[in-house]
């Protein structure tokens, strides 16, 4: 239901950043993308993942939005479906599927899925890469580690900011294969050889899906990276507005003076990292409104667009953007009196979020309670919080609401160990290390 306004009208599933998935995926199908000639910076701005998907959707039914939106919908009912899976191994069947329930029903993924957007594909391998993360977290079976390498991997060539994660579930993995521990008041350290190499295949795995791409940026950009994505923002949402608040400058002139490209140049990231150390201050103001516009910004708006429902933001918005809070709450309180359709949606929307945070900060809490010294279980929870936080906070001046649809399925996850204690006794306490609390009935 949710894609059928696309295909009434295509361009609401089309967006600024589409344009260029759009053009590649056009290019795909025209065998002219990717293939070493020197064309257009754009390809190396943009990973190549989500181009292809596209490529196959227009190959296979036409270029119809419509048939995007609803193959990216069927890619979250599987994302489901695999979180269903991994909380129905750690909690009773109901939480299990009211946990997933909450997931499927999250307004901020079934949005971004109607769109011409990388978000649920990047998403989908993330889920597909966390399931076999948690596997060899149970099992020790090596192929899981080889499947999580390879997943992350591509999740990365879907959209760079899954490089973030590397280092953070690298650490993860070889902090299991060595650490110390203590148990009945005993401190003792260990190192575990098969776990040591699961963290020595889990990064050969993800260099191999990587470095060949890399090697190709090198040798027809000059490039050795991922992508330019990650320098182009530096310059565009992190150093330029300091120019325009710091020296009255405008935002094209700005840019200019930055040289602010798609195609970066040497000394690109030394002159934006100066101007930003510039303005230290403004720099951190700046960073912390995009994280809460990523942590907190309401959708509603968005779904009334797609729906064609007649609204307003009578300012609401613009006051919450700007930090005015106490503005916020009495355009708020206008729209529950005037707009109650409006103010249901801006609390519903807005609510849903607070209430997934609490419930993962609970199931946080609640497993390391229940967890005894710095065993599977509490890695594993920290994988999944430093996961979530990655996703959340790392976008800093260039976040928008978008960017919390990968970090859903770390919160979900977390929030279903709420709910890990089984007939009156802990699953971590009563499994065997090799389990932690995983896989319910696997130990």
């Amino acid at each position: 239901m949710a894609a059928l306004p696309v295909y009434d009208d295509p361009a609401k599933a089309y967006w600024l950043d589409s344009k260029d998935y759009d053009g590649l995926a056009d290019r795909f199908l025209a065998g002219s993308a990717y293939n070493g000639s020197i064309e257009d910076p754009v390809e190396l701005f943009r990973t190549p993942v989500y181009p292809a998907f596209l490529a196959l959707i227009y190959e296979l039914g036409g270029k119809e939005f419509g048939n995007v939106a609803v193959a990216q919908l069927a890619l979250g009912g599987v994302s489901t479906l695999i979180l269903y899976s991994m909380i129905q191994r750690i909690a009773p069947e109901k939480a299990a599927f009211g946990m997933a329930s909450v997931y499927a029903l999250d307004p901020s993924s079934m949005f971004w899925a109607t769109n011409v957007m990388s978000e649920t594909v990047f998403t989908f391998f993330l889920v597909l890469a966390l399931y076999a993360l948690s596997r060899w977290w149970a099992t020790d079976e090596l192929q899981w580690t080889i499947g999580a390498g390879g997943l992350v991997g591509i999740a990365t060539l879907v959209r760079p900011i899954g490089a973030v994660l590397l280092p953070v579930w690298g650490a993860f993995v070889l902090l299991r294969a060595s650490r110390s521990s203590a148990r009945f008041g005993e401190r003792r350290a260990w190192v575990s050889p098969v776990r040591l190499g699961g963290f020595a295949i889990f990064s050969i795995t993800v260099m191999v899906v990587l470095l060949p791409y890399m090697v190709y940026n090198k040798q027809v950009w000059g490039n050795l990276t991922i992508s330019s994505v990650d320098t182009y923002n530096l310059g565009r949402y992190h150093a330029a507005p300091l120019l325009v608040e710091g020296r009255g400058l405008n935002l094209e002139d700005a840019l200019d003076l930055l040289g602010v490209s798609t195609l970066p140049q040497p000394g690109d990231r030394d002159r934006f990292l100066a101007v930003i150390s510039e303005y230290p201050l403004p720099y951190i103001r700046r960073f912390i409104e995009g994280d809460l516009i990523v942590l907190f910004w309401p959708e509603y708006h968005r779904w009334f667009g797609l729906l064609d429902i007649p609204f307003t933001t009578r300012g609401a918005l613009g006051e919450l953007k700007a930090g005015r809070w106490l503005g916020a709450i009495r355009s708020l309180a206008e729209y529950v009196t005037a707009e109650p359709l409006t103010g249901v949606a801006l609390v519903s929307t807005v609510g849903y979020q607070l209430l997934l945070y609490a419930l993962a900060v609970r199931g946080l809490v609640r497993g390391y309670r229940h967890s005894a010294g710095l065993g599977d279980v509490d890695l594993w929870l920290g994988v999944l919080a430093a996961t979530a936080l990655a996703l959340l906070l790392t976008p800093g001046p260039v976040g928008e609401q978008r960017f919390r649809v990968p970090a859903q399925p770390a919160l979900v996850l977390l929030a279903a160990y709420s709910w890990m204690t089984l007939g009156g006794e802990s699953t971590a306490g009563t499994r065997p290390p090799s389990d932690c609390g995983l896989h319910r009935g696997s130990g």
